[in-house]
């Protein structure tokens, strides 16, 4: 049963029992095998920042090539933790030779990635995997980073980033190789700026 409610400007069906359900497309528990010999993936791990935010407004810009960015990331430490393990466990599920990941801290030194490689090996042993050492990429706080399995592929040469001041997010690019036949392939990593329509003018302007 369920009653008629209005509310927002707008007259809703509230149910007032139990809702029955019937699960007819259940999620499988890993996905079909889609064949290949490289998995290959990508991940945004949604603003990981080994720098901690300081919540002091404009006076705790500290991030960012410049360290005069906001911070984006974790809160507190424990934040910081709770977000570090869960994205541990995600990855290392994942299990892919290379990874692809957007919304990594984009620090002077690379820390926020070379804190990330060390947390991973930490559960799944000593140079499990390895980072492409781009640093700093682009003007934002954030950028893209490229992980990888050394014991299935190989980097070759060095990365290429699209550095045209159009980006300040610069798409990242690596050739890798693999060590069972010898394949080559090149992994892009591509974080389109999401847009606002503010100061927009011609074309530009939100149609709505």
């Amino acid at each position: 049963s369920s009653d008629l409610d209005f509310g927002f400007s707008e007259y809703r069906i509230q149910p007032v029992g139990t809702v029955p359900f019937i699960h007819a497309n259940a999620r499988p528990a890993n996905p079909g095998p889609v064949g290949g010999n490289v998995r290959v993936a990508s991940f945004n791990v949604l603003n990981y920042f080994s720098t901690v935010d300081p919540n002091t407004g404009p006076s705790g810009y500290i991030c960012g090539p410049a360290a005069n960015q906001e911070c984006r990331g974790a809160d507190s430490a424990l934040e910081l933790t709770r977000q570090q393990d869960k994205l541990v466990q995600a990855i290392l599920t994942l299990d892919a030779d290379v990874l692809g990941l957007i919304e990594m801290e984009n620090h002077a030194s690379d820390t926020a990635v070379t804190t990330l490689i060390a947390a991973l090996n930490a559960v799944a042993g000593p140079g499990t995997y390895a980072h492409i050492s781009a640093f700093p990429l682009g003007t934002d706080a954030i950028k893209a980073a490229i992980i990888y399995q050394p014991a299935n592929v190989t980097p070759i040469g060095a990365f290429m980033a699209d550095n045209s001041p159009i980006h300040n997010r610069p798409p990242l690019a690596q050739t890798f190789q693999l060590v069972s036949n010898g394949e080559r392939f090149t992994l892009v990593v591509n974080h389109f700026k999401s847009k606002s329509c503010t100061g927009a003018t011609g074309g530009d302007v939100d149609t709505g």
